[in-house]
């Protein structure tokens, strides 16, 4: 749980500016499979999950006919937001975590985008298609990715943070959120470990 963490900065209404540090209360992982295209895949409603406190992959594997992918999943994690006060004013926001491993088919970048879970703290596997593919920061870049380290985003878009409950933020490839498939190579694999 320590190897993701949200450190959002606030300014109260009164007083001077706090740091939260918030460490991850869910971990959820839905995924589509079997499909046969990138498209189907990227574009799948979800067929399938796992709730997790270990690992969790942002990924794409193909499978061994031409063009053919076996899955792809798209994670999230969820912070309990609410210890933001109601009248605070949030002016910087980081996510980290903590990176085990990458793969390199398409050297993909690491994206946090935008996830709307039906219960942020009780996944479904339709969760995989409740996003819109909107960035919340920029991408970190594949060569600059630790595999083991810490990965920061500096967030752009705090529209998301929701002071009275649950934040919710999704992990994906960059070739996933701007649906471009890498050059197809069989039984292969691009994304990364958490």
């Amino acid at each position: 749980w320590l190897n993701r963490t949200a450190y959002i900065t606030v300014n109260p209404s009164t007083g001077t500016p706090t740091q939260l540090i918030l460490n991850a209360m869910y971990n959820y992982m839905p995924d589509q499979y079997p499909t046969t295209t990138w498209t189907a895949a990227r574009n799948g409603v979800g067929n399938d999950y796992s709730s997790t406190t270990n690992y969790i992959y942002s990924v794409y594997f193909t499978g061994t006919s031409s063009n053919t992918y076996l899955a792809m999943m798209r994670p999230y994690v969820t912070w309990d937001t609410s210890s933001i006060p109601d009248t605070a004013t949030i002016t910087a926001v980081k996510v980290t975590l903590y990176g085990y491993g990458r793969d390199s088919l398409g050297t993909p970048d690491a994206s946090i985008i935008d996830c709307f879970p039906a219960n942020p703290v009780s996944g479904t596997k339709t969760d995989y298609s409740k996003t819109t593919f909107t960035r919340q920061a920029a991408d970190i870049p594949y060569s600059s990715f630790s595999t083991s380290g810490m990965n920061n985003w500096t967030l752009t878009n705090f529209t998301g943070i929701n002071k009275a409950g649950y934040t919710t933020y999704m992990f994906d490839t960059s070739r996933g959120v701007d649906n471009l498939p890498p050059t197809w190579a069989a039984s292969s694999q691009g994304g990364f470990l958490y």
